[in-house]
């Protein structure tokens, strides 16, 4: 019973490999393109480009059947046969090149392709209804047209370079770049086409590339020294110890929240712009006795500035050690160890200082002393003059 089967499984397996070489054979048969009606031969040449990388030629061929539409290189849906690549240059089209009497492509004195005025449509133009016909089809390439942000000589000796944009390929305005220039030591500050600074979207979309002028140079204008530019009051929501300010425009913070630190010690450079309409509630509740608006401190200093409309309102909550005084400013608590002949051009309008005293005294206490006002405390012979059509700051204590 055994062995009757293991006979069986014998032909079985018999069977199924005959069945199985079979249809090996039929499966190994070589697909010939002619045989099967594809018999036009497509050239595409690149002249002087290359499909990708990897190329080493610049040319393909294929074939198709006669009276059929053919691939367009960078066609859509066209993943097999890619737009040709040339530095800084881009297909202007594909165009029929006459062919010699042994089907090969005509050519000039300088081995150049002969290319005819005839520009192939891909979505109309239809392969001739005759077998063994051939097609050869050239590509015209013309000068991408460029856009150049120019870093300047100074940033270039420097190691800066240009940023050149070749990826224009047709007339229009260009697009701001999505990232600025760098240069150690200096800080950006704006873009400037012949002159005009460049700030919004409106002033790039003057700028037009085009055959007239299909090459536009902007200038990078830098500022020596790392500043954090404010041309709007959303940069201007939280003022940083150490930074250094370059005010940019007149500023309406419309009362908006502005977070000030305790010292301010880099240089604050308004170049002559206004800020309006500060006010800021602090409550003093640690034990220092010296509080400020932007309260500098160190080497820190304000220049070229006019404040306009600023409420200053502190709450005193606890006394301070030492000698129990308070000292209260717009500039600065204490300005006694300030070089205040760098505080040059600061106008002050309608500016005022609120003191709400909240502490309590124990029965004895001396009652602290409150020095207020554009410095809270100045050093014996300190004195500071805010700029012609300043008004007093307004002090009021309750």
């Amino acid at each position: 019973m055994t062995r009757k089967f293991s006979k069986w499984k014998i032909i079985i397996a018999l069977c199924v490999l005959v069945v199985g070489c079979f249809v090996l054979a039929a499966c190994s048969k070589t697909f010939l393109p002619e045989e099967n009606g594809y018999n036009v031969f497509v050239t595409y040449d690149a002249n002087g480009g290359k499909f990708g990388t990897t190329d080493t030629t610049g040319i393909k061929i294929y074939k198709y059947k006669p009276n059929v539409s053919i691939m367009e290189p960078g066609g859509k849906m066209n993943e097999q046969l890619m737009t040709p690549i040339l530095t800084h240059q881009h297909v202007l089209g594909w165009f029929v090149v006459d062919l010699d009497e042994e089907g090969k492509p005509r050519k000039n004195e300088n081995g150049e392709l002969i290319i005819s005025d005839r520009q192939w449509d891909f979505s109309k133009d239809r392969l001739p209804d005759e077998e063994n016909a051939r097609l050869y089809l050239a590509a015209k390439w013309e000068r991408n047209y460029s856009l150049t942000i120019n870093v300047g000589e100074e940033a270039r000796a420097a190691g800066v370079e240009n940023v050149v944009n070749w990826d224009y390929t047709s007339p229009g305005p260009v697009s701001r770049p999505g990232q600025e220039p760098s240069w150690s030591g200096h800080t950006f500050h704006y873009y400037s086409y012949q002159g005009k600074r460049l700030q919004t979207d409106s002033d790039w979309k003057q700028l037009v590339l085009s055959d007239e002028t299909p090459d536009l140079v902007v200038d990078v204008v830098w500022l020596e020294g790392v500043w954090k530019v404010v041309t709007d009051p959303s940069d201007f929501s939280s003022v940083m110890e150490a930074a250094n300010y370059y005010i940019d425009a007149d500023l309406d913070m419309k009362g908006r929240k502005i977070t000030f630190p305790t010292q301010y010690t880099g240089e604050f450079n308004g170049m002559g712009h206004t800020i309006r309409n500060i006010t800021v509630n602090q409550d003093a509740r640690n034990t220092r006795g010296n509080y400020g608006l932007l309260n500098c401190s160190g080497k820190g200093f304000v220049h070229d500035i006019t404040f306009v409309n600023v409420s200053y309102n502190v709450s005193l909550y606890r006394i301070p050690n030492g000698d129990s005084t308070f000292n209260i400013g717009l500039l600065s608590g204490n300005g006694s160890t300030l070089d205040l002949s760098k505080f040059t051009n600061v106008g002050l309008i309608d500016c005022s200082i609120s003191i709400t005293k909240k502490y309590i005294l124990n029965d004895g206490d001396p009652e602290p002393q409150i020095n207020a006002g554009i410095f809270g405390k100045l050093a014996e012979g300190q004195t500071f003059t805010p700029a012609q059509g300043s008004t007093p700051v307004r002090v009021t204590i309750q």
